[in-house]
């Protein structure tokens, strides 16, 4: 874990990059692919935020996007704190997508070979500037995503780079894609010519969902949800196979938990330190405990609070939920829509339950009586 630094309000960070350093961190630790005229490595040291923080790019995300909902601390807030520079080094290509990184010392700004940078760093602009992420969507995915019989395809970075060499000759969307993948078997060239670039039959997020559930082996352990890896790029009929750890393990499932605009939400509306102060929650169990929580909710208008808990593995356990910060006065527990607690309470008074939970969604409501 980071080491922490004071805020201005008192409240406990990770320790802040020394911002200026980063561009020779780069240069100097990176090697030889981000620097050609680069001699010598500097000696490492074991400390990963010691003397200049590694999550830099993290740090930068979280400045820009969530700093002040995390933190209650609105420092990168104020005009002028932060300057984007886009322009100035090239960082967005002629044809839409986000170059691949920037030769510090040769100021050389190297074109993208592929969408990854670019994905990634619309995931976090949308935040701030949603409006530039979703008009150059179209744009940046060209080629790489297509549909084919009302089935998205995930293409390549060859594949995907003669679909747009194509675009760009052709001055608009190719009716064939066929030349696309010059090299396949006849029968596969077919497959590939019904391609098109044109209205997404479901929401990208769900074709590409369905596309991994289908294609790329989803696998269950001990409550987990993973795609295992597989080096292979692509199987005899030419559907997307490879599958590294970062997107099985982590990416594809961050993907499958994304609220939409959900950091944007928080962009605009940042919680603060009294607002969830004053909202009741549920404390006393834990992911440790061997449940899963497909929701949670408070709905202030109502007075209602609603927690549906299951155990992943179908086995029945006992957990002991505690429901706190809840105003004065009358309140009910229902438990599996069995009424289990009614009475009034103070102010600040907790709510211990004893909760029998399977492998079914079990819902605990507490609501306020009128």
């Amino acid at each position: 874990m980071a080491s922490a630094a004071k805020t201005t309000n008192g409240s406990e960070h990770p320790r802040q990059p020394d911002l200026s350093k980063y561009p020779k961190l780069s240069r100097e630790q990176a090697g030889i692919t981000t620097d050609p005229d680069l001699k010598a490595l500097r000696a490492p040291w074991a400390d990963p935020i010691a003397r200049e923080n590694v999550m830099y790019s993290g740090h930068l995300l979280m400045m820009v996007s969530l700093y002040a909902m995390l933190f209650d601390d609105d420092e990168f807030e104020a005009p002028g704190v932060l300057r984007a520079a886009w322009d100035e080094k090239g960082l967005l290509g002629p044809d839409g997508l986000f170059p691949d990184f920037w030769m510090v010392r040769q100021d050389v700004t190297l074109p993208a070979r592929d969408p990854a940078w670019t994905a990634w760093g619309c995931a976090f602009m949308n935040a701030w500037n949603g409006a530039f992420v979703r008009s150059h969507f179209d744009e940046q995915s060209l080629g790489h995503v297509t549909k084919t019989e009302g089935e998205v395809r995930l293409n390549q970075p060859p594949v995907a780079a003669e679909f747009r060499k194509l675009v760009k000759e052709q001055g608009g969307i190719p009716d064939l894609a066929r030349d696309a993948r010059d090299g396949a078997p006849e029968r596969k060239r077919n497959h590939a010519g019904r391609t098109r670039q044109g209205k997404w039959p479901l929401p990208v997020y769900q074709a590409y969902v369905r596309y991994a559930d289908r294609n790329l082996n989803p696998t269950w352990e001990r409550g987990g949800l993973y795609y295992p890896r597989n080096d292979q790029r692509f199987d005899s009929e030419l559907e997307w196979t490879h599958m590294d750890p970062f997107s099985g393990n982590a990416a594809i499932g961050y993907a499958r938990l994304n609220v939409e605009d959900g950091q944007r939400i928080m962009w605009e509306r940042p919680w603060t330190a009294e607002a969830v102060a004053s909202r009741p929650f549920v404390d006393g169990i834990t992911l440790g405990d061997g449940v899963d929580f497909p929701r949670g909710d408070w709905d202030r208008a109502s007075g209602l609070l609603v927690l549906t808990v299951r155990t992943w593995d179908g086995a029945a356990r006992t957990i002991r939920p505690v429901v706190k910060g809840l105003e004065a006065g009358p309140w009910n527990v229902f438990v599996g829509g069995e009424l289990a607690v009614s009475r009034v309470f103070s102010a600040g008074e907790d709510i211990a339950l004893e909760v029998q939970v399977g492998g079914a969604d079990l819902d605990i409501v507490v609501v306020k009586r009128v």
